[in-house]
């Protein structure tokens, strides 16, 4: 029997593209953990793109180009904001954390392990290249184009106790109002 989670934080702090391409593994946590309170750590940028989505219980928005480099260290403005997200996480104790992310750089692994480890969920999941020796749960990352994006979410997932072959597909919540607005806009 799969481990039961009652609140997961989902991590992909990327665009609208690659924010896209973890959705068919935020819907297989949802069928998997369906009591659960599973939330999303984005950036401001693609903060929007799944408001209202059913698979999601609370969107987190943070800029985390801020820290794209070193440099983020030296604003104490900065450095600021981000003690604040970390302890506003470890206070929402999570029991598990899905990291959605290759860890392509040694500082991108440093930022992703000081972001987990501040969560304090017990439970960690995520690519392992290497760099992820604070994952408790790890999917092997072969590199960029070794298996779709998408794939390697499911994977993650799967990790969680999600059936990561049961068929899901890239999903944006379409409200009526943007309906509406779209018939306007066509004709």
């Amino acid at each position: 029997m799969a481990p039961s989670y009652k609140r997961i934080l989902a991590v992909k702090q990327a665009d609208l593209g690659d924010l896209l391409a973890v959705t068919p593994a935020l819907q297989a946590l949802r069928e998997a953990h369906p009591e659960a309170r599973i939330d999303l750590l984005v950036p401001p940028s693609s903060a929007s793109l799944l408001e209202g989505a059913p698979f999601l219980d609370r969107i987190i928005s943070y800029d985390k180009y801020r820290f794209d480099s070193l440099r983020g260290l030296l604003s104490p403005l900065y450095v600021l904001s981000a003690l604040r997200l970390l302890l506003r996480l470890r206070l929402e104790r999570y029991d598990a954390l899905a990291i959605f992310h290759h860890f392509t750089t040694r500082w991108g692994g440093l930022k992703f392990q000081a972001l987990a480890l501040a969560t304090g969920a017990p439970v960690r999941a995520g690519l392992d290249n290497g760099r992820g020796d604070f994952l408790t749960l790890h999917a092997l990352d072969r590199g960029f184009g070794a298996r779709h994006e998408v794939e390697y979410w499911l994977a993650v997932a799967g990790l969680l106790g999600a059936d990561a072959g049961a068929g899901w597909r890239p999903s944006i919540p379409i409200s009526e109002e943007d309906r509406a607005e779209a018939d306007r806009l066509l004709q």
